[in-house]
């Protein structure tokens, strides 16, 4: 009932079927209720839409030992609105710092990254509109569909990464857009094998 209360003034309406007087937890209610860790996460037969972030506005998985699952989920409408500190990276799904992430039929439409105040380089703002991964991520893709993402000020409006590893197969990447669509860093150390992949990074 306390939990109803403070989310009754967060949203439109609260649909609760049954309120316990005392709930205590969910675990003393089953017979085997393990503890899921904070690092093993996954979404199957789920849609994530329309949050805002400041990177990762559907998803972000960061940290090493960190494994993230998505099967048969939407991830659609999302934005990484970047600020003057931290770059919008990774309007549908972020990646970073060692994180695993596995993707399965899947779809990442209609996401983008924005900018507040213009960061102090102005080339840097908006990577990765559906996906953004770095810092030695590893992500794999299967059968999923990268469509309509954004990443308007900056890099790789379909998917964008430096630093990680990407595998993908039997996907399909269309009608993404960026500012600068083609890019591809091999300049300075810092950005060396960085990778901006606008529509289909692996285009057929």
């Amino acid at each position: 009932a306390d939990t109803l209360a403070e989310l009754e003034p967060l949203v439109d309406r609260v649909v609760c079927l049954d309120v316990p007087e005392e709930f205590y937890a969910v675990g003393v209610h089953y017979r085997d209720f393990p503890q899921v860790e904070d690092s093993e996460v996954a979404f199957d037969d789920s849609r994530v839409e329309d949050n805002t972030a400041l990177v990762g506005g559907g998803i972000d998985a960061m940290g090493a030992g960190t494994t993230l699952r998505v099967r048969n989920t939407s991830i659609t409408g999302n934005t990484a609105q970047g600020d003057s500190i931290v770059v919008g990276r990774g309007g549908g799904v972020h990646a970073h710092d060692l994180a695993d992430v596995l993707m399965a039929n899947c779809l990442l439409a209609d996401n983008n990254t924005r900018v507040g105040p213009r960061w102090y380089n102005a080339a840097a703002d908006g990577f990765g509109g559906g996906l953004f991964a770095h810092g030695l991520a590893d992500v794999r893709m299967i059968n999923c569909t990268v469509s309509g993402n954004e990443a308007r000020n900056g890099s790789g409006g379909g998917i964008g990464g430096y630093y990680s590893s990407f595998s993908m197969s039997d996907c399909l990447l269309a009608r993404n857009t960026a500012l600068d669509p083609t890019a591809i860093d091999d300049g300075s150390p810092a950005m060396h094998r960085r990778l901006f992949f606008p529509c289909f990074a692996l285009l057929c």
